[in-house]
């Protein structure tokens, strides 16, 4: 214990670790049917809770065996740790055992493991560790390819369960690239063609066709003289065009668009912007063709499951209420319900009456907002920003790379599923279905979550 008292690391990090953890375990109570704290089962490790007290010691043993490892342990054993979770991933879709329709799940004796949560972990760790090399440079393309396969690699075997939800946890491991100089326009491509997606569910393919070609002749405006003027013009233009689709003048509006926008082309080449107009052009051509893609994949590949859960965000208006919409709509009802200062705790009567399906996983938020209200949600938002921004704060404070780049690792992993989870309860973004950090039931992701924690703890530390 004497090398743990030595040990110099950011106690207000750790302070803020052990105040999610226990929080979450008394969440995790409040989510059982019983009527009052003294009538929980605390220890009985056939009950829920019982079960999540063992898993919340469990985690902090392992926190406290974590901070009694030599800190470069952690890079010795990065690739044996991460071939390991891909070992233990490869056996899930062999062996696993099958939960609601996914296979993600491994049976050892009376307990179930979700290797997938080791993952994030072994990934973040593996990542870090290769990046922190002197000798890699993500201005070498061997280096790049390296670097996506890591991260790729879990995210391949994870879908072949499938877990989609878990999957496109991972790809929050790519803002460490980014952190190591990899240039920013492929983050801007996956937003724009995040964004061409969206306006193509959320509307049409002649609607976002008028969006993209408006952008594409404020583009060309932003070269001509007097810009001010032809962006007037293009401003006029979008009224037009709203009153036309409003009209349901979708096809004359979008011919006018285009003839507008090859007169801009015209003009643009004229000023000498040949290179600009080929690019532009060629970019428009690709993120035309991506929306009428995405039009036709929705309408005859995704299956009516699928369907209804990318409507239940973008067009609820379209879902069965007492189907793939029920969840949200109970979510949102026990959210509300608990007003400002909440019903009280173990007092929620939506949650604890299991009203609100998987009210103990994916949407465990709503037994905040029931019964803490609006002040008791923003509190527990404010503890994970905290969190995350002190997370990053000590990652940039730290002049060793593997601590930086697995402390970045750690912050966007966090930072997904805490608006990923929370985005799904109030329907801001589609039912994924992934845990909310240390509040969620569920042993591996709270065992997962603070191994990261932990080791971002023990090597940040002095001494390394």
């Amino acid at each position: 214990m004497s090398k743990l008292r030595e040990q110099s690391f950011d106690w207000i990090l750790c302070g803020i670790f052990f105040s999610v953890l226990i929080v979450g375990w008394f969440i995790k109570v409040a989510a059982t049917p019983a009527n009052s704290f003294g009538e929980v089962d605390w220890f009985d490790i056939n009950s829920p809770v019982g079960m999540q007290t063992y898993w919340t010691i469990a985690c902090i043993l392992v926190f406290m065996s974590v901070m009694l490892i030599e800190k470069k342990f952690w890079n010795i054993f990065s690739l044996p740790i991460y071939l390991g979770s891909l070992a233990l991933l490869l056996a899930v879709v062999l062996f696993g055992t099958e939960i609601n329709g996914s296979k993600s799940w491994l049976s050892l004796g009376g307990f179930s493991l979700q290797p997938s949560e080791i993952a994030k972990f072994a990934t973040c760790l593996s990542i870090s560790n290769f990046l922190a090399n002197p000798s890699v440079k993500l201005d070498n393309f061997r280096s790049i390819v390296i670097s996506i396969t890591v991260i790729l690699a879990p995210v391949i075997l994870i879908l072949l369960q499938p877990d989609m939800g878990s999957a496109l946890v991972f790809f929050a491991f790519f803002i460490i690239l980014f952190r190591n100089g990899v240039s920013i326009w492929p983050f801007v491509t996956v937003i724009l063609l995040g964004a061409v997606f969206i306006l193509t569910l959320s509307f049409s393919v002649y609607s976002t066709l008028a969006f993209l070609l408006l952008t594409l002749m404020v583009v060309f405006a932003s070269q001509f003289k007097f810009t001010r003027y032809w962006l007037l013009s293009i401003f006029l233009l979008s009224i037009a065009n709203v009153v036309c689709f409003y009209n349901d003048l979708h096809l004359l509006i979008l011919v006018f668009d285009i003839c507008i926008a090859l007169v801009f082309a015209f003009l643009s080449v004229k000023e000498g912007q040949l290179k600009l107009v080929s690019i532009v052009s060629a970019v428009f051509i690709g993120l035309a063709s991506l929306s009428y893609t995405t039009s036709f994949a929705f309408n005859n590949i995704l299956k009516p499951h699928q369907q209804d859960r990318l409507n239940v965000w973008l067009h609820p208006e379209k879902c069965d209420p007492r189907g793939s919409l029920y969840n949200v709509i109970l979510s949102k009802m026990a959210i509300s319900s608990g007003g400002v200062t909440g019903k009280g705790y173990m007092e929620g009567t939506l949650t604890k009456l299991n009203y609100v399906p998987e009210h103990t996983t994916d949407f465990i938020f709503c037994i905040v907002g029931e019964e803490q209200g609006f002040i008791g949600s923003l509190v527990i938002l404010s503890i994970f920003l905290i969190m995350i921004m002190r997370i990053f704060y000590v990652a940039e404070k730290s002049n060793i790379r593997f601590v930086t780049n697995f402390g970045f690792g750690l912050a966007s992993i966090l930072f997904f599923h805490v608006f990923i989870n929370i985005g799904m309860t109030i329907g801001l973004v589609p039912v994924i279905g992934i845990p909310l950090p240390f509040i969620s039931y569920g042993g591996s992701s709270l065992l997962g979550f603070s191994l990261m924690f932990a080791v971002f703890l023990n090597i940040s530390g002095k001494g390394y």
